[in-house]
């Protein structure tokens, strides 16, 4: 196994127990739904976490790099299936329109 296959299982692995755990979160109780917007908001944010966890191993940081990252965060996501389909996407559409920030913050 080499280094960088090692890195990523560990990254995939880190990323879809954060998810687990911030949807066990999610369906422990029911919210209201300014509490679930909220929830929501902070699941965006721990994506775009992870997306930019993926995208730190990178030797440049291009748009195709950042929305195959996104693709990858929200397929680990969503099998957690912990939200519908419907906030998934919004959270995905979220993420691609994010990516002039997450590129200003790499070239720092």
């Amino acid at each position: 196994m080499s280094m960088k296959s090692f890195l990523k299982g560990l990254a995939t692995g880190a990323v879809v127990g954060a998810a687990v755990g911030v949807a066990t979160g999610l369906l422990t109780a029911p919210k209201s739904g300014k509490e679930l917007r909220k929830d929501l908001a902070e699941y965006a944010k721990q994506m775009r976490k992870d997306v930019e966890k993926m995208l730190k191993n990178a030797k440049k940081v291009s748009k195709e790099a950042y929305e195959n990252a996104v693709e990858e965060v929200t397929a680990m996501y969503e099998k957690v299936k912990t939200f519908d389909k419907e906030d998934l996407l919004a959270l995905k559409e979220k993420l691609m329109s994010e990516w002039e920030v997450v590129v200003k913050k790499f070239q720092k």
